[in-house]
């Protein structure tokens, strides 16, 4: 705020008041008008049109979030940010082979970027491609020479193929306050996939009372399992998105 008492015309600054609240205060009618601010402000900055499609598509508005991705995409077509998200929001909206296309697009202009690797990994393994999934897990822990990179999509891999012992062992040897603490949607996702659903749940639960979960984690395809527990269905209520 004190930003734009001395500029009121910095549309990032906006883009940030946005982002703060959605993603903390989960005021989607305030966050909204910030995004609107900030495009009126420039049509042409790419990272406007980036978060807002994550904050659409939060709201189930599926076709503008897809619009405000790609838009964002036009503007800065070399960025493989802006292409990787492009594909995040066609994973979410359940277009696993566009969201494949673009997250390949990202690693052809930066073939160790590492949130495109950790997606492929998500998408591969929600497309039953559990070999390719498991190969992007691979490359990822090369690109980053540690060990503990793609922990999550590994066992993720581990609970949709049945391997429930090797599962939760992985979960059990995760140190306290690591990864698994703080991806509420990642944990959440492995337990869902092991049938756990009221401890799936509970960790959405306590990501929602503690403001460390994402809203956009309650669109992600691999909570589908939950989407009739009547739990879920209270913690859409309470976060005020639609069903």
């Amino acid at each position: 705020m004190k930003a734009l008492e001395l500029s009121p015309d910095l549309a990032d600054v906006y883009v940030l008041l946005a982002r703060i609240h959605y993603q903390y205060d989960w005021d989607w009618p305030r966050a909204e008008a910030e995004f609107k601010r900030a495009i009126e402000l420039n049509a042409n900055l790419p990272g406007a049109y980036d978060y807002y499609a994550f904050f659409l598509q939060t709201l189930g508005r599926q076709e503008e979030a897809l619009a405000a991705a790609h838009r964002a995409v036009e503007l800065d077509p070399l960025s493989p940010w802006y292409l990787s998200d492009e594909g995040r929001i066609f994973f979410r909206a359940r277009q696993y082979e566009s969201a494949v296309n673009r997250y390949l697009r990202a690693l052809e202009l930066d073939p160790g970027y590492i949130p495109a690797l950790t997606r492929m990994a998500d998408v591969y393994t929600v497309m039953g491609k559990y070999e390719d999934a498991l190969a992007y897990v691979q490359k990822l822990r090369q690109v980053t020479g540690d060990s503990t990179a793609g922990s999550l999509q590994r066992l993720q891999l581990y609970a949709v193929t049945g391997k429930r012992r090797a599962t939760l062992e992985g979960l059990s040897a995760m140190p306290k306050d690591g990864v698994l603490d703080q991806d509420k949607l990642g944990a959440a996702s492995i337990y869902t996939a092991l049938g756990d659903h009221d401890r799936a749940i509970s960790v959405l639960e306590k990501g929602f009372d503690d403001r460390s979960m994402l809203a956009f984690a309650f669109v992600d395809p691999r909570l589908d399992p939950l989407r009739a527990n009547p739990r879920f269905v209270q913690l859409l209520r309470r976060a005020h998105i639609p069903s």
